[in-house]
């Protein structure tokens, strides 16, 4: 995605601060975490960084190392293992740990995002799409190319965790459960033999709605893959579908006041937009099962 016309941008993130405004002034968010009764916590998703105006998918690094920094001084930041044992209920996390999620594969992953989570020793997962990695043939969006293997491999070696984000960036929802298998189990299998590091994870492409359901679910299972992600907002708790995790995205353009209270679960309620749309989806999500 590249830059969206002024009048969407003012309007997204106008809805974005309010509900996290709603959410802290009524006193909701914290009556919310009051009640809980086991600790909750969130996956964030990024995906490029650099200095697009008007991209909400185009993290600006300064913001970015800001958002980085605050998850390191409150020692917030968790790794995809302990999360994993957290949803298995093996392992007790702090009530909003996060864990940071960068999907696609696109250069600034390496060049602009690995050097702040280094420099503040915060784990992540990048979440590729195994065809583009080294692929001088595949996509651009606003020029920037996909990583190469080598770059993934020093990401790798620098602690961030690799995951997979489909063999084509294309939508499970939309195709057969063998197509659907195909796609995980050739990303693994590429992702392993090259990198030689297990890959458990997986993030659908897109994420919506209409691109996953109880086929994709049963195909990424039979893939191999133990933790399944959607783009669906919400916190993470124990005992939880493994393979359905929501998460919450960060955006362009959300201020510093904003991170914090996503981060808190300001924006968990966002999900109501993300099934706003079901009446569309929701005849795709048939498909496959």
């Amino acid at each position: 995605m590249s830059a969206i016309p002024l009048a969407r941008w003012l309007a997204k993130k106008s809805a974005r601060r309010a509900l996290a405004l709603a959410m802290g002034a009524s006193g909701a968010l914290a009556l919310r975490r009051r009640l809980a009764s086991a600790p909750r916590v969130r996956v964030l998703t990024y995906h490029r960084f650099g200095d697009i105006a008007r991209d909400p998918f185009c993290m600006k690094q300064s913001d970015f190392e800001a958002q980085i920094r605050f998850l390191a001084e409150h020692e917030r930041a968790i790794g995809l293992d302990d999360l994993r044992r957290f949803v298995a209920g093996e392992q007790e996390l702090a009530r909003d740990s996060a864990l940071v999620t960068i999907d696609d594969g696109f250069a600034s992953t390496f060049s602009l995002a690995l050097p702040v989570l280094r420099h503040h020793a915060v784990p992540a997962v990048a979440f590729v799409t195994a065809s583009l990695v080294g692929n001088p043939d595949a996509p651009r969006v606003e020029a920037e190319r996909y990583m190469t293997w080598d770059e993934l491999e020093k990401l790798a070696e620098g602690g961030i965790a690799t995951g997979a984000h489909g063999y084509g960036h294309e939508s499970l929802g939309q195709m057969s459960v063998a197509a659907a298998h195909e796609q995980g189990v050739r990303a693994r299998e590429l992702l392993e033999s090259r990198l030689g590091r297990t890959v458990f994870s997986f993030a659908y492409p897109y994420g919506t709605l209409r691109d996953f359901n109880t086929g994709t679910r049963r195909a990424l299972v039979a893939a191999g893959y133990a933790l399944v992600f959607t783009s669906q907002h919400g916190s993470v708790r124990q005992g939880m579908d493994p393979h359905e995790l929501p998460r919450v995205k960060v955006e362009n353009g959300d201020t510093r006041a904003l991170f914090r209270r996503l981060c808190d679960g300001a924006l968990d309620s966002w999900r109501i937009v993300d099934s706003g749309l079901s009446r569309l989806q929701r005849p795709a999500r048939k498909r496959g099962v």
